[in-house]
């Protein structure tokens, strides 16, 4: 496939989109710019429409880098999609972007947590998995975690993260459903240090009454 520039990009990207919508995008541009983005429309060869689905991913997955899980112009994508690629396609790629949104969305939630929390409930998870949420964790938290693993296990941790190709490779909505589980088990953690903090506060009063 033609190895395409930023221009093509952009250009390929707005020919596919209805006037109405090109005309919102180019008010963001200077007159410079739409004078370049016209030139490059003009000159597209109409057989580079075919990487529309490469470029698309592409937008998709800035989208993601910049944390913009849930964009508002989903709809507006959506629509494009089927539209260019048909259903059985669009449906693929948008099932794939709306299970990694979520995925993305628990793990800034994970983020929220003490590393010893994550620890506890991550510890006993196949080496794969606790690879995945220590790869999209914040690094300092993530390193922190890593450190309360013992040494073979980091190695182990190590070699997987050294060899992870990508989310793709893993079913999103298995790991969607494990971090419902360790959500659910920092339920039961809570549970128990306020238990024992109870626990502490009762035999400490008993000792100052004695």
């Amino acid at each position: 496939m033609e190895q395409l520039n930023v221009l093509q990009k952009i250009a390929i990207f707005l020919l596919l989109l209805d006037n109405k919508k090109v005309s919102e995008i180019l008010n963001h541009f200077d007159q410079k710019e739409i004078v370049i983005l016209t030139e490059e429309m003009l000159k597209i060869d109409f057989k580079l429409l075919n990487n529309f689905e490469k470029i698309l991913k592409e937008f998709l997955q800035i989208s993601q880098i910049y944390h913009v899980y849930n964009f508002k112009n989903f709809n507006q994508v959506s629509s494009l999609l089927k539209h260019s690629l048909g259903d059985k396609k669009s449906e693929k790629i948008l099932t794939f972007y709306q299970l990694k949104n979520i995925f993305m969305n628990k793990i800034f939630y994970l983020n929220t947590f003490d590393s010893m929390k994550i620890f506890l409930a991550i510890q006993h998870e196949p080496i794969s998995i606790i690879s995945i949420i220590l790869i999209y964790l914040n690094k300092k938290l993530s390193l922190k975690i890593f450190f309360l693993f013992h040494e073979k296990k980091r190695i182990k941790i190590f070699e997987n993260i050294q060899q992870f190709s990508g989310i793709e490779k893993f079913g999103l909505s298995m790991l969607n459903k494990i971090l419902d589980d360790i959500f659910k088990k920092f339920n039961v953690i809570s549970t128990v240090d306020s238990g024992k903090k109870y626990a502490l506060k009762f035999i400490d009063s008993f000792k100052k009454k004695k």
